[in-house]
């Protein structure tokens, strides 16, 4: 044992002539301490010993002092005593507490009272050190959403409002159904406008739009030249909301026209040996803007960015794809689109047996065309460009006389039999030149006036408008026509777009802000594309530099540039355009006399802006990708709340826009708008990327294309438009998201009020799928199914999660939930 400790052997326990045992309470001392003496009742031998030497004079008061202790102590044997004593001799001590006490005196310097002082000291910080130990461990951890500051200005407290209202994350999992996740409650508290056939942000921001325009265009002041714009616009859509007046004409116009024209056989109008089928054709194309048999339209020539050259292609139909004339003759598509046509032309005075047997026959004549129609969704565009000359044109397609069609469409444009245009289907024009060769007089003046007739009735009054109104019922399941004033701000979009656009650009507001958030977002998308392209190791170094070239030299068009907004420009811009004040019908008339000009003026000035001015001007609120002039386009339309604000959260701008903005770059770089290089011309055949972009594309379409069949989203024989557009989806959200969480790097974290519990990144996911939900009706479900250029949004949201690692990673999901990431199509950019 160490010296600290004491050992004595063991001594039996005998009772003392006072009743108390050897341990006995008034003692201190136990029997297993025999040398620990009681401080209180006895006095060291050793201690009255060292006294006793070092001090003789005090040896007696030492000894008075033994004394008293002894009258004290038990009485003992003699064999008692003596074993006391071998005891005592035997016993082996080490330093006592005094000793210790004595050590620490000297060492610290302190008294004993310093020392106590220090010893409390001491076990009192080691209880509050105990006390922090146990209240760090108790104390509740305070939560990521109140770690860090809450976004309270006002387009943050606006984007609460809009996101949360429309979640649905009570029984929700979001790793199963996130469509239902983050738009469940939109969709069940939202019930499909009377009006329209599908209904989501986008037809949201459409008729926003509108409503815009029609307010401003209906609080201008008055105008007293009629050579401005504002005038034109004014009283051109005056003129359509002159209810009166359009009852009051009725079919006066139409009735001209069609007389004009030689008469309408369904009306008995029409004399077969007076009728010239050439002179009407002719007419309809270049002063009414009916395009019969084919289309006539002036773009850019995709071998010489520079020029602007005709281009002929095939027509649409009467119903919008050429698959619906092969539906059964009961299917409710069939019947309502002959029923439409019977309709109208007893409205316009045919008797309704003449009518039947109209709508019957135009029926079988156009289901006769749609078979030589060519599929137009795979537009490669090597098989599409076809360069011939005018003269080649007759002898290709002879009983068509395109030439005099395009000396009357286009009298100021020198042209003559060597002049060059585009034929995309060479096949179509030969076909379609023999079918009106062996085609009826009868019933070819039938089927050109019909399309006269069709063309023109939304412009007329009521009890014409209805036909067409039963019949969108019918195709599209819209169960009443659009406002008035909605409708009539179409049609200006249609023949002024470019003055409505400008008009809603001057009266936006932060402008300057919004464009300048768009253009961040551009570059930090395109500088995450560069990034996937350049470590993307499955394409082939050729198509690596063409794709970066592109890329390089992409350009971005917000809004119109300043000098496009000046009104002298725009005034000049519409100077060969009349209006009537109160003569709406006239006015569409004039409207297609200025939209024939214009490209004619097209064809013999170009210039750079008219690649991308349709994009910009066009009623569809959305970013598009120019492959002409190699430039996203963001019209000013889309830069409005909801959708878009410039001071919104960065999650929500680069769901909504960024994602529109990612998509549009993408669509260059995938078949078939890749094959063009950065300065807008069609590449070579020669050109080595050529090949190899059908090569490295193929296997990640493959990839997608049995990923989707496994999983039941859609089948494998999909058009590869569909194949293509859903690649791009893919990679837009991706290259969106890669590019927020640069962004985010550089920012302070910040949380969203009422969604503390939502990081930027599942935000991002939830304000996408926001954007792209919508409702539709069961007819415009089937119209898409029939078109199949996209997949549905119940469709594609899935696949696209699916690809994306990101998605899994943020929301947690588990191993067996529906869009937990197993594996991925890994060759997507």
């Amino acid at each position: 044992m160490a010296n600290s400790t004491c050992s004595t052997p063991e001594v039996e326990k005998k009772p003392i002539e006072n009743g108390l045992g050897n341990d006995s309470e008034e003692s201190s001392n136990s029997e297993k301490d025999p040398c620990l003496l009681s401080k209180e009742k006895y006095t060291s031998v050793e201690v009255i010993n060292a006294k006793n030497d070092s001090d003789p004079t005090e040896t007696k008061q030492l000894q008075t002092e033994l004394k008293k202790n002894n009258r004290n102590s038990y009485k003992l044997t003699k064999r008692e005593s003596g074993k006391k004593r071998n005891r005592l001799n035997n016993s082996k001590c080490g330093p006592t507490f005094a000793d210790f006490e004595k050590n620490l005196e000297s060492k610290t310097g302190l008294s004993r009272t310093g020392l106590i002082v220090a010893a409390i000291i001491l076990l009192t910080l080691f209880i509050l050190i105990i006390v922090i130990i146990t209240l760090g461990l108790l104390w509740p951890i305070t939560p990521h959403s109140q770690k860090y500051p809450m976004c309270k200005n006002p387009a943050c407290l606006h984007t609460s409002a809009e996101i949360l209202p429309k979640m649905d994350t009570n029984e929700t999992n979001p790793c199963e159904n996130f469509r239902r996740y983050s738009c469940g409650s939109w969709m069940q508290s939202t019930t499909l406008p009377k009006n329209k056939n599908e209904w989501g942000l986008k037809q949201r921001m459409q008729y926003i739009t509108r409503d815009k325009i029609r307010r401003l265009i209906s609080t201008m002041p008055h105008l007293t030249s009629g050579n401005s714009y504002h005038w034109k616009l004014k009283y051109f859509y005056d003129s359509c909301m002159a209810f009166d007046n359009i009852e009051a004409e009725r079919d006066r116009h139409l009735t001209k026209i069609i007389t004009d024209l030689g008469g309408w056989n369904v009306l008995r109008s029409f004399n077969m040996y007076d009728w010239d089928v050439e002179i009407v054709i002719k007419s309809l194309h270049a002063f009414y803007g009916v395009n019969l048999f084919f289309n006539i339209d002036v773009v850019p020539d995709p071998r010489d960015s520079q020029l602007d050259i005709i281009q002929i292609s095939p027509p649409e139909l009467g119903l919008p794809h050429r698959n619906y004339y092969y539906r059964p003759a009961d299917s409710s598509v069939v019947q309502a689109y002959k029923r439409f046509l019977k309709d109208a032309a007893q409205t316009l005075g045919a008797t309704s047996s003449n009518a039947e047997s109209f709508s019957e026959e135009i029926f079988s004549y156009e289901k006769r065309i749609a078979e030589i129609l060519p599929d137009t969704r795979n537009r490669d565009p090597f098989r599409t460009y076809n360069k011939m000359t005018i003269d080649e044109l007759k002898t290709l397609a002879p009983s068509l006389q395109l030439k005099d069609i395009l000396l009357a469409k286009f009298t100021e444009a020198n042209i003559d039999d060597i002049m060059h245009v585009i034929v995309p289907y060479p096949e179509y024009l030969r076909d379609i030149s023999a079918i009106k060769t062996s085609t009826d007089r009868s019933v070819l003046n039938n089927y050109a006036l019909s399309q006269l007739a069709v063309a023109y009735l939304p412009y007329m009054s009521k009890q014409y408008r209805d036909t067409i109104n039963i019949y969108r019922k019918d195709m599209f399941g819209e169960n009443e026509p659009s406002p008035r004033w909605e409708f009539c701000i179409s049609v200006l979009q249609k023949y002024m777009g470019y003055a409505v656009a400008a008009l809603f650009q001057e009266n936006a507001k932060n402008v300057d802000a919004g464009h300048n958030a768009v253009s961040r977002i551009f570059e930090d998308i395109r500088s995450s594309v560069l990034k996937s392209v350049r470590g993307a190791s499955w394409i082939n170094q050729n198509l690596r530099d063409h794709l970066l070239d592109k890329l390089n030299g992409l350009g971005l068009q917000v809004g119109f540039p300043e000098p496009f907004l000046r009104t002298t420009y725009i005034d000049e811009f519409y100077r060969s355009m009349h209006v009537q004040k109160h003569d709406f019908f006239q006015n569409v008339l004039y409207g297609v006399t200025f939209l024939q000009k214009y490209q004619q003026k097209r064809l013999k000035m170009p210039a750079e802006e008219h690649r991308w001015t349709d994009a910009m001007t066009s009623s569809d609120v959305s970013v598009s990708y120019v492959v002409e002039t190699n430039k996203v386009i963001v019209p000013q339309a889309i830069l409005t709340e909801p959708f878009f604000h410039p001071e919104y959260p960065m999650y929500v701008l680069y769901g909504n826009i960024g994602v529109e903005i990612s998509s549009a770059i993408m669509e260059g770089l995938v078949p078939w708008k890749v094959m063009y290089a950065g300065d807008g011309t069609l590449l070579v055949t020669e050109h080595p990327a050529i090949n190899q972009t059908s090569h490295d594309f193929r296997y990640v379409m493959e990839c997608l294309r049995k990923f989707w069949n496994n999983a039941g989203y859609a089948k494998m024989n999909v058009s590869n438009r569909t194949g293509y557009n859903t690649l791009v989806a893919i990679s837009a959200v991706k290259n969106a998201l890669n590019a927020l969480k640069m962004g985010l790097s550089f920012m302070p974290h910040i949380h969203q009020p009422a969604l503390e519990n939502y990081e930027d990144e599942q935000l991002f996911f939830i304000t996408y799928t926001q954007a792209i939900c919508s409702i539709k009706s069961a007819h415009k479900s089937d119209l898409d199914s029939t078109l199949d250029e996209h997949l549905d949004e119940t469709a594609l949201l899935p696949i696209i999660l699916s690809q994306l690692d990101a998605f899994s990673d943020t929301f947690h999901c588990s191993t067996g939930d529906l869009l937990h990431i197993s594996s991925t199509c890994s060759d997507i950019l």
